[in-house]
């Protein structure tokens, strides 16, 4: 699907990616891990077409992602940023209609089906008591919830999430998650930056870590989830052991720094 043949980026003076090449197969979902100002966030930036490489190349489907237009890329592409603002007394279903603005041709307005596929996700999200209420007036939990929802609404085969559940309760992450992983279920992909180990250890089957913009590892969860990958990524001391309750492996951080 995605194919990153050594990339680079930065902006004044500072490189923020350095030469990484990673192929991203459909139907897996991917946790992009690494410490703050490894680059996590750019690379979703330029895997969702908002930034473009200053050098190497990104391909999608074979296809130089420059070549695209960016309507194209939002009917195959959603983005769920961690702090999406919202100045404007928009509703909330009017937040969630605008996911499905990539399908519309130009002029037209929403169709049933696209009420249908908003009246979907509101349902599936558990939004339904916050569809009349404008956005701007919500908490940024719930705000955050919105912002999901409507990257659900846009329907498309590749879900980019970035810290996109840092902002909410457990529960709620838990929900939207269960969501994403569905769609992963039914052959769609998700690329997700993940501050919380153990999260993106229950979901990702696929790890990619990066550092100081720089590729460490990549690959299955259960061959790059150790405590080596842990500390040289982190510089943190760490066990990392199968837990039979949830299914995954998961981390038990020690209070020293490696």
């Amino acid at each position: 699907m995605y194919e990153l043949d050594h990339i680079y980026y930065g902006y004044d003076g500072k490189t923020v990616i350095e030469d990484v090449s990673l192929n991203f197969e459909a139907g897996h979902f991917y946790g992009i891990l690494g410490p703050n100002g490894s680059g996590k966030t750019t690379l979703l930036d330029l895997l969702s077409g908002h930034l473009r490489p200053h050098g190497g190349q990104i391909r999608l489907d074979g296809r130089q992602m420059a070549s695209y237009s960016r309507k194209a890329l939002a009917r195959r592409i959603a983005l769920v940023p961690q702090d999406y603002r919202i100045n404007f007394p928009y509703t909330c279903g009017e937040v969630l209609m605008m996911g499905r603005y990539p399908h519309l041709p130009r002029f037209s307005h929403p169709t049933d089906r696209d009420h249908a596929v908003v009246a979907e996700v509101i349902e599936q999200t558990g939004l339904s008591a916050f569809a009349d209420r404008y956005v701007d007036r919500l908490s940024g939990g719930e705000r955050q919830r919105v912002v999901f929802a409507r990257g659900l609404a846009q329907a498309t085969d590749i879900l980019l999430l970035d810290e996109a559940t840092a902002s909410l309760d457990i529960q709620h992450a838990i929900a939207l998650l269960n969501l994403a992983d569905r769609r992963v279920g039914q052959g769609g992909t998700v690329i997700a930056v993940f501050q919380d180990i153990n999260l993106a250890a229950l979901y990702c089957d696929r790890w990619v870590c990066l550092r100081q913009g720089r590729l460490v590892c990549a690959g299955p969860t259960a061959d790059v989830l150790t405590a080596a990958t842990l500390r040289a990524v982190f510089d943190v001391s760490a066990q990392v052991v199968h837990q039979p309750f949830c299914g995954a492996r998961q981390v038990c951080l020690n209070k020293e720094v490696a």
